[in-house]
C-alpha cells in the first residue's frame, strides 16, 4: 500500500491506498473479459447472422441488465470498502484531533496566518471525508432501490404483456356482420324431395338438375356473421411480436395459436375424396394384371391431382398462423426443447398441438414443424417442399396429392422434405416423390412405397422392415437400413453397394432380373445410429425386451461373417408362405 495521510506545519497531504499491482490486474481482467465477449459474439453471429445476433443481444441485455450490473456494483463497493472506506472514520478522527490542536494554537497569542490556513484546510478535508462517507453509505440502499425498481418494472411489463395477450385473444374471435341480396330458389321434380338454394345477386345462379323445375322467390336482404379476418390476422401478428420480444411467453403464444387453428380449421370440415382405396396386388397376377394396375395407378394419380387442385383455397388467417408457428427462431425453439412435456416429467421437448386439423392446400414449404403433433391432420394438396418435420407425429394424417402411421401420401411431393425420425409406419406412399428427402432414422416399417421415387433420398438408419418397395426408384439413394421381409422386386437402379449397407433375411425379396443381387444377414459392427434406434423402439426397455438382446438381432455373432441372403423373385410371383406381406393389399 502507498502512504495514507500526513499533516505538518507545511500543510496537509492525503494519499489514497491502492495495491501496487492493481492497475495491472485490472488491465489483465479487462482484456480477458473483452476477449471472452468477442469470442462469444463471433460464435453467436456465425450461428444466427448479424441481424439476429444483434437483436438477440439487445433482448438479452434488456432482460438481464440488472443481473449484469449488480455484480459490478457489489464488486466496486467491496473494493472501495476493503481499500479505502474503512479508513475514512480513522481519517475523520485524525482530522478532528488536528482541528482541535489548530484551534488551541489560534487561542495562543502567538497564532499566525499559517495556523489559520491550516485550520481552513483541515476543515475542508474533514468536510470532504464526511461527505464521501455519507455518499458511500447510501450505495447499498441505492442498489436495493435499483433492485426494487427493476422488480416493479418487470411486474408492470408482465402485466402489460398479459394485457396485450388478452387483447389479442379477443381479436382472434372478432366477427363482422355482412348483408347480401339474394332470393330462395325452390327446385322441384317428380319422385324426389324438393330442395332450396339461395341465388345471390352477385353470383352465378344455381342450375337445376336434370328433370327439375326452378321456382325463384322474392329478392331480399340476408344478414350473416362471418370471421373478421383483418382483425384476426392483426391479432395473430401481435402474438407473434409478443413471442419474439418475450421468449418467456413463447410457449403460451404457441398454445393459443395451435388452439386457434384446431378450433377454426377442424378435420371434421374436410370431407374425403370418392376415389376409393388403391387397388391391391393380386396374389398371382398375370402380366395383363400388372399392366392394368399400372394404368389404373396413372389414371388415379391424375384424378387425385385434379381433386386436390379443386379443394377450397387455404384460409388466410390459418395460413398466417401457420407461418408464425413455422418461422420460430432458434432462441424460441431452445425454449421448446427445455420444456418438460406435459403429463410426463421424464420427457423434454414441447410439441405443437395441431391434431385433427384441416390444413388442405396450405403452404407449409420451408416451415419448421419439427416434433409437431399432426395426428389425424388433413394435409391433402399441402405444399411441403423442404418442410421440417423431424420427429413429427403423423398418425392417421392424410396427405394425398401432396398418412403417416397408416397414413396416405400417394403421389405426394415430399422432395427434399425433412422427415428425420418421423413415424411413417404402414404409411401409404405409393408413387410419392421422396427424391432427396431426409428420412434418416424414420420408421418406414410396413410402409406402402410401391413406385415411390427414392432417388438421392437419405435412408440411413431408416426402418424398412416389411416395407413394400416394388418398382421404387433407388438411383443415388443413401442406404443403411434393416430390411428384413422388405419387398425390393422390380426396383429400379438398385445396386449391390446399396444392399451391402442394409441387412435382411431369406424373406427379403430381391429383383429376379438383376443378376446375382444379395443382402447381408447382419452387420459386422454396430452402425452409429443403432443404439439410438433401439432406444426409440416401443417394445424395448421398461421390463420388456432388453436393449442388448435387440442389438444382437442386428449384429453378427462374434467371429462370424454375415451370410449372403435374400430371395430373388419375379415381380408377378405370389408372396412365399409365411411372409408378413402375404394377403395384404
Amino acid at each position: 500500500m502507498t502512504g495514507m495521510f500526513r499533516a505538518d506545519h507545511t500543510g496537509l497531504t492525503l494519499h489514497l491506498p491502492l495495491p501496487e499491482a492493481l492497475p495491472t490486474l485490472l488491465w489483465a481482467a479487462g482484456a480477458a473479459l473483452a476477449l471472452f465477449i468477442t469470442l462469444v459474439a463471433i460464435r453467436h453471429i456465425n450461428r444466427q447472422g448479424i441481424t439476429k445476433a444483434w437483436r438477440g443481444t439487445l433482448g438479452f441485455l434488456k432482460r438481464h441488465y440488472l443481473a449484469l450490473l449488480l455484480p459490478f456494483g457489489i464488486l466496486a463497493f467491496t473494493w472501495a470498502v476493503v481499500t479505502y472506506v474503512w479508513q475514512i472514520p480513522l481519517l475523520i478522527g485524525q482530522m478532528l484531533h488536528l482541528l482541535k490542536a489548530a484551534l488551541r494554537a489560534v487561542e495562543d497569542a502567538d497564532a499566525n496566518t499559517t495556523t489559520v490556513e491550516n485550520i481552513r484546510t483541515i476543515a475542508y478535508t474533514f468536510a470532504a471525508l464526511a461527505g464521501m462517507l455519507a455518499i458511500l453509505a447510501t450505495i447499498p440502499f441505492q442498489l436495493v432501490r435499483v433492485w426494487i425498481n427493476e422488480r416493479t418494472a418487470r411486474t408492470q411489463e408482465a402485466n402489460l404483456t398479459t394485457s396485450l395477450i388478452n387483447t389479442a385473444v379477443e381479436g382472434l374471435g372478432a366477427e363482422k356482420k355482412i348483408s347480401r341480396i339474394g332470393r330462395p330458389v325452390r327446385f322441384t321434380s317428380k319422385g324426389a324431395p324438393d330442395r332450396t338454394e339461395i341465388e345471390w345477386k352477385d353470383r352465378t345462379p344455381p342450375a337445376p338438375r336434370e328433370g327439375e323445375m326452378a321456382d325463384p322467390g322474392e329478392w331480399k336482404t340476408f344478414e350473416s356473421t362471418q370471421p373478421n379476418l383483418e382483425v384476426r390476422i392483426g391479432a395473430i401478428l401481435t402474438l407473434d411480436r409478443i413471442s419474439r420480444e418475450n421468449p418467456g411467453e413463447h410457449i403460451r403464444v404457441m398454445d393459443i395459436l395451435c388452439a386457434y387453428i384446431r378450433e377454426n380449421a377442424p378435420a371434421s370440415e374436410a370431407p374425403g375424396h370418392d376415389l376409393g382405396d388403391w387397388p391391391a396386388y393380386p396374389e398371382n397376377p398375370t402380366r395383363e394384371d400388372l399392366e392394368h394396375r399400372d394404368e389404373m395407378r396413372r389414371q388415379r394419380g391424375k384424378r387425385l391431382k385434379a381433386w386436390s387442385m379443386g379443394l377450397p383455397p387455404a384460409r388466410t388467417d390459418i395460413q398466417v398462423a401457420l407461418e408464425v408457428i413455422g418461422r420460430r427462431d432458434s432462441e424460441r425453439i431452445a425454449h421448446e426443447e427445455a420444456r418438460v412435456r406435459r403429463g410426463d416429467e421424464s420427457e423434454k421437448g414441447y410439441r405443437l398441438d395441431l391434431r385433427h386439423t384441416n390444413l388442405r392446400r396450405h403452404d407449409l414449404a420451408h416451415l419448421d414443424l419439427r416434433k409437431a403433433d399432426l395426428s389425424g391432420a388433413h394435409l391433402e394438396g399441402a405444399g411441403l417442399w423442404r418442410a421440417h418435420l423431424e420427429g413429427a407425429l403423423l398418425f392417421g394424417a392424410r396427405l394425398e396429392g401432396a398418412d403417416l402411421w397408416r397414413a396416405r401420401l400417394e403421389g405426394a411431393d415430399l422432395g427434399g422434405a425433412h422427415l428425420e425420425g418421423a413415424v411413417l409406419s404402414r404409411a401409404h406412399l405409393e408413387g410419392a416423390d421422396l427424391g432427396g428427402a431426409h428420412l434418416e432414422g424414420a420408421d418406414l416399417g410396413g410402409a406402402h412405397l410401391e413406385g415411390a421415387d427414392l432417388s438421392w433420398a437419405h435412408l440411413e438408419g431408416a426402418d424398412l422392415r416389411r416395407a413394400d418397395l416394388k418398382s421404387a426408384n433407388w438411383a443415388g439413394a443413401h442406404t443403411g437400413s434393416p430390411a428384413q421381409f422388405a419387398d425390393f422386386r422390380g426396383a429400379r437402379d438398385l445396386t449391390q453397394e446399396q444392399l451391402d449397407q442394409m441387412i435382411g433375411n431369406e424373406m427379403t425379396l430381391l429383383p429376379k432380373d438383376e443378376g446375382t443381387l444379395t443382402i447381408p444377414s447382419c452387420w459386422r459392427g454396430a452402425p452409429a445410429f443403432l443404439d439410438a434406434k433401439i432406444a426409440n423402439m416401443p417394445d424395448v426397455g421398461g421390463g420388456r425386451r432388453a436393449p442388448e438382446k435387440v442389438r444382437a438381432e442386428f449384429l453378427c455373432p462374434p467371429g462370424e461373417e454375415p451370410k449372403r441372403t435374400g430371395t430373388r423373385l419375379p415381380l408377378d410371383a405370389a408372396y412365399p408362405e409365411g411372409h408378413p406381406l402375404k394377403g395384404r393389399g
